[in-house]
């Protein structure tokens, strides 16, 4: 059996990053590798989204794009313009 090639340009500082972002090391939202590639649970605060994807990077633009979606601030702008008010961004 063969496994991928994974290279980190900078490992350490992937590490930190995912430290910062994911500091339990004993939690579920710790990325892993498996038969559908690098995949990582997270808790938005509503419910749970699961991104994956084939390289660390293209999990890390994923679970971006996902966090994006569930953004509760860009929810709650939605929802005052849907209602008629005009939202500006403070200066």
């Amino acid at each position: 059996m063969t496994f991928p090639t994974i290279t980190i340009p900078d490992p350490t500082a992937v590490g930190a990053w995912l430290d910062q972002e994911q500091p339990d090391k004993g939690s579920p939202q710790r990325p892993t590798f498996g038969i559908y590639g690098w995949q990582v649970c997270h808790w938005t605060g509503e419910s749970h989204i699961v991104p994956c994807g084939t390289t660390p990077e293209e999990l890390l633009a994923n679970l971006r794009a996902k966090l994006a979606e569930h953004d509760p601030l860009a929810k709650a702008r939605e929802q005052l313009e849907a209602a008629g008010y005009a939202v500006i961004a403070p200066d």
